[in-house]
């Protein structure tokens, strides 16, 4: 669109990047726009669980990864349905267990 800005992504910070499963993250969420379009979002976790969709300019939410191994959530600002920007980062859950005393 002529004239229209990208929003740009301040953060998407999880508060922990790897612990043992179950490992409750949050997630620090911030974007806007020089447009001053309203912004919403969808959080989308990489786990296989449901996405998270809210408001912006800011928003904190909480999940809990249940499983182990590597997820990779994405942070997916919407200034309209048809226009969309997308920031991920890499995120790893991981699960270590010990063996019965000998």
């Amino acid at each position: 669109i002529p004239g229209n800005h990208a929003p740009v992504i301040n953060a998407f910070a999880p508060n922990q990047t790897a612990g043992l499963a179950p490992l409750k993250v949050q997630f620090r969420l911030n974007a806007t726009d020089a447009d001053q379009d309203a912004l919403v979002y969808t959080l989308v976790f990489g786990d296989g669980t449901a996405n998270k969709t809210g408001n912006l300019p800011s928003d904190n939410v909480t999940h809990v990864y249940q499983g182990v191994g590597n997820f990779t959530p994405r942070f997916i600002v919407h200034v309209r349905p048809s226009i969309q920007w997308t920031h991920s980062l890499v995120y790893e859950s991981c699960h270590s267990s010990l063996g019965p005393n000998s």
